[in-house]
């Protein structure tokens, strides 16, 4: 089972994380500029991409009913979706699209060479059982190193207690310090571990939205919906 996470840049000066996962193993991650993203998918040949942007986007502005639901849903645990749209989502539309071409679909099952959205937010509070989420994302650099190093703890000891098995490669990434280039990196493995949870534990895994309009995929636990 091949499985890639990609935490997709939405345009396309910023690069894409990724994170290959086969079975339950991480194999490797990289930064990748844009132009390179599609071939290096389509040579790893996934049965699912987990990709954390919008993967349907049927308006033209404005938000997807998708976005609007996980915010009011997930109010509490300080989570929100950026309104996605085809104004400001160009670049992912043409992914998806390039990836239609080679036999990929968006799908809520767990069929052969599907894409599914996932958001790292959500995932971080499902899995780790968390009263909120952590803002790793904003404050000064010494701010997000320190919310970054908890994150790591997390995701060390959830990957320990699956036993999935690194390469060094991503044990390091998951030891190095706060930069962007690592945190896009470790965004991607959040994606395919949200991916191989949906695969492999369907029964504990959810989504709000549908595939007219924008789905999000995330584990279901107690506290979710």
């Amino acid at each position: 089972m091949r499985i890639i996470g990609l935490d997709a840049a939405w345009g396309e000066r910023n690069p894409d994380g990724i994170c290959f996962l086969e079975n339950k193993h991480l194999i490797k991650t990289h930064c990748l500029p844009t132009s390179e993203t599609l071939q290096e998918i389509l040579k790893f040949s996934p049965a699912q991409i987990a990709i954390d942007a919008p993967v349907i986007v049927p308006n033209k502005t404005g938000s997807r009913p998708v976005d609007r639901m996980i915010t009011s849903t997930f109010y509490h645990q300080k989570i929100a979706c950026y309104p996605g749209n085809q104004s400001n989502c160009t670049r992912i539309i043409q992914l998806v699209k390039n990836l239609k071409k080679s036999g990929y679909s968006p799908s809520l099952t767990s069929k052969n060479k599907s894409i599914i959205e996932v958001y790292p937010h959500l995932s971080i509070v499902n899995f780790f059982q968390l009263p909120e989420r952590l803002p790793y994302k904003k404050g000064t650099v010494a701010e997000k190193r320190t919310v970054f190093r908890k994150l790591q703890q997390l995701l060390l000891n959830y990957l320990t207690r699956h036993q999935f098995t690194l390469a060094p490669q991503v044990k390091a990434i998951l030891q190095s310090r706060w930069t962007k280039s690592i945190e896009d990196q470790t965004d991607a493995i959040l994606c395919a571990i949200t991916s191989h949870h949906h695969l492999t534990q369907s029964q504990n895994s959810t989504q709000l939205g549908d595939l007219q309009s924008g789905f999000i995929v995330f584990p279901r636990l107690p506290h979710s919906i």
